[in-house]
């Protein structure tokens, strides 16, 4: 049996593909170690931007060691140069991997491109945190975004069965799972292609009692909106984070035509209103791609206004990146000195709306799930609405339910040490 190392590039949903991974190749009897010890490496790629990318690429020209590449990158742009001589598998072929390991390693070219898992929800798995479990809902989405080079992977949605989801999630709960990511593509999607929805499988997943806490992940907002009611009600639910990620992209409808996004800035505010008015201690987070190719001076400001409007603390920006064989890649870019200046400035703007958020939380009690160990002794945890607490080495033990009391604000976080 093989030595492996498993590396993995991107989102919460490539983290659930990696655990998968090394569940079926342990089973198979194979050990998962660091690179330095391994006989072959997994890396299970991503395709977003271009930085993971190209950090792929750098590692495949300066390999030492036979490679297998998963994920997103290979079925995206099967054809790419640097996957001539190594092998690859897809996204929805994750059962094959121990297949693919041990043919490589034989000295052969693997290509699994086209297979599909049954029931992805019952392959084994390996949770890289014992307390933390990661549950896809759904593979691909429904829409079809001019910039985005995911679908080209993902491919059309395909939700999985409500029974199937339930069953991994009681099965973490009852193996000590406090926390637990339901992810994909969008969220707000599923089910739509089965005669059912989000809400209807957090409604079922609900009924389990215990002390865990449910993330919902990235939700597009056209498919959230028609259910927000029911929605709103389920994120009320004290086992439920207080915590939506709704992903934006820009704050001018001209530019989000041009990026097919399917709602207007108008649509997306009400959503937001609504759901900060019925939960007002609620979290949530957007994405933001600055300098799309359409994007002019008038567009950025509406951007900048729709933060200062809103004042989302957890924004995630992203440089336009040209994926090759979108749409967007077509279109005459902006120059590089203008996109800079504009990410320059919105991440200063993101930054003081954050830290005013944070603020807020100094001096007042919180009850936080610690899941992480920090830098410098410390311990991470997380409040109901998810926002981000440093603790003292001391506060407890992974898993553990602490009340504590904030003394200042930094960013990304609240402090209690």
């Amino acid at each position: 049996m093989a030595n492996v190392s498993l590396q993995t590039y991107g989102c919460s949903l490539n983290q659930s593909d990696s655990e998968v991974m090394a569940g079926i190749l342990v089973a198979r009897g194979h050990e998962l170690v660091h690179e330095e010890r391994a006989d072959i490496l997994v890396i299970n790629s991503c395709t977003v931007k271009s930085n993971p990318e190209q950090r792929l690429f750098h590692q495949l020209r300066t390999r030492t060691k036979p490679v297998v590449v998963a994920g997103c990158a290979p079925q995206a742009d099967p054809h790419n140069e640097h996957f001539a001589n190594v092998s690859v598998i897809c996204p929805k072929a994750l059962s094959r991997i121990a297949d693919a390991v041990e043919q490589t390693l034989q000295g052969r070219k693997v290509t699994i491109l086209d297979d599909v898992d049954g029931d992805r929800n019952a392959l084994p798995c390996i949770p890289s945190r014992k307390h933390v479990a990661i549950i896809p809902t759904n593979a691909g989405c429904l829409n079809h975004c001019s910039y985005c080079k995911t679908k080209h992977a993902r491919g059309h949605l395909q939700s999985y069965p409500p029974g199937s989801i339930e069953k991994q999630f009681r099965a973490a709960v009852n193996n000590g799972a406090k926390e637990v990511w339901l992810t994909s593509q969008d969220t707000a999607a599923y089910g739509l292609d089965i005669n059912t929805d989000i809400t209807a499988l957090l409604e079922r997943l609900l009924r389990k009692p215990g002390d865990y806490r449910i993330r919902l992940g990235m939700a597009n907002p056209q498919h959230l909106a028609p259910r927000i009611d029911r929605l709103i009600s389920v994120l009320r639910h004290p086992n439920m984070f207080k915590f939506l990620h709704l992903p934006v992209q820009s704050g001018s409808d001209d530019v989000l035509k041009n990026m097919r996004r399917g709602y207007t800035t108008t649509a997306f505010k009400e959503l937001v209103r609504r759901i900060t008015r019925a939960i007002p201690n609620i979290t949530i987070a957007t994405d933001i791609i600055v300098g799309f190719p359409t994007e002019t001076e008038a567009d950025f400001h509406a951007t900048e206004g729709l933060i200062h409007e809103l004042k989302i603390p957890i924004i995630n920006l992203s440089k336009f990146s040209p994926r090759p064989g979108t749409a967007a890649a077509n279109m005459k870019p902006l120059s590089t000195k203008v996109v800079k200046q504009r990410s320059t400035r919105l991440k200063a703007l993101c930054v003081r709306v954050a830290a005013q958020h944070r603020q807020q939380y100094v001096g007042r009690e919180l009850s936080v799930l610690i899941d992480e160990h920090g830098k410098h002794d410390t311990l991470i945890g997380k409040a109901d609405n998810y926002l981000q607490v440093i603790l003292p080495r001391t506060a407890g033990t992974m898993g553990d339910r602490v009340i504590v009391t904030p003394s200042r604000a930094g960013i990304f976080d609240v402090r209690a040490v």
